[in-house]
């Protein structure tokens, strides 16, 4: 919810207190992720992405997210086959972007 709302630095908090009670959670560690992303901290985030990942490799956040980092750091190939992977397992269709974003890439990689 504070994510959503833009409170980057106040839902790390809470993910931080959600870590102290299970530091395994995949979804916690994506979410704090995906927070640090937003306010740039990319170093931080990526462990926290990559052991989401370990943990849970069927949360189509999660690659949601590294698709993220990927863009961050300018690994556009990386970035489509992240998003690739979200839109394969997102069965549900929350992630509403995804498909201009594998659009997007897909034109900077092959450009016609």
């Amino acid at each position: 919810m504070l994510s959503r709302q833009g409170k980057y630095e106040e839902a790390i908090e809470m993910y931080d207190k959600a870590l102290d009670r299970d530091a395994n959670y995949a979804y916690t560690l994506n979410n704090k992720g995906f927070a640090l992303l937003k306010l740039n901290q990319i170093d931080e985030a990526h462990p926290l992405i990559q052991k989401s990942l370990e943990l849970n490799d069927k949360n189509s956040h999660a690659h949601y997210t590294m698709g993220h980092y990927h863009l961050k750091v300018s690994n556009t190939e990386k970035a489509l086959s992240s998003f690739e992977k979200a839109k394969e397992l997102d069965m549900l269709n929350e992630l509403e972007d995804l498909d201009d974003k594998i659009s997007e890439l897909n034109r900077k990689i092959n450009p016609s």
